[in-house]
């Protein structure tokens, strides 16, 4: 899973990740499992859940980024911890999760890609 994003408080809703993906198979099907299964994790706040799914380089480039903002942070679950905990980016993070949507998802091979979509204020 490539992609991240994710505080210890805030309301967290219950929507999921809707798909109207047009790759089919279980390859494919795995891949929409585990991009469902990460933004549920990062709605639930279970941060070190959602940081299982990414690839180490995924999590690598979260650290330094949250590190480049003179954020002093050591682990994903950490990190997201640390973002959710903005002021208001809880609710930010979690209305680009409850509104994100497949469109497409290539696997060839041992990689896949996901296209998809989400609202952001507005």
């Amino acid at each position: 899973m490539a992609g991240c994003s994710s505080s210890t408080s805030g309301t967290a809703t219950t929507s999921q990740p809707t798909s109207s993906s047009s790759a089919s198979g279980p390859d494919a099907a795995a891949v929409e499992k585990v991009f469902t299964d990460y933004y549920q994790a990062l709605l639930a706040r279970d941060f070190a859940k959602a940081c299982s799914y990414n690839a180490p380089e995924t999590n690598k480039a979260l650290l330094d980024n949250v590190r480049a903002r003179n954020i002093p942070v050591n682990t994903c679950d950490e990190a997201l911890q640390k973002i959710y905990a903005t002021p208001a980016a809880d609710t930010a993070a979690d209305k680009i999760v409850s509104s994100s949507q497949i469109e497409d998802i290539k696997v060839t091979g041992e990689d896949a890609t996901i296209t998809w979509s989400a609202e952001q204020d507005g």
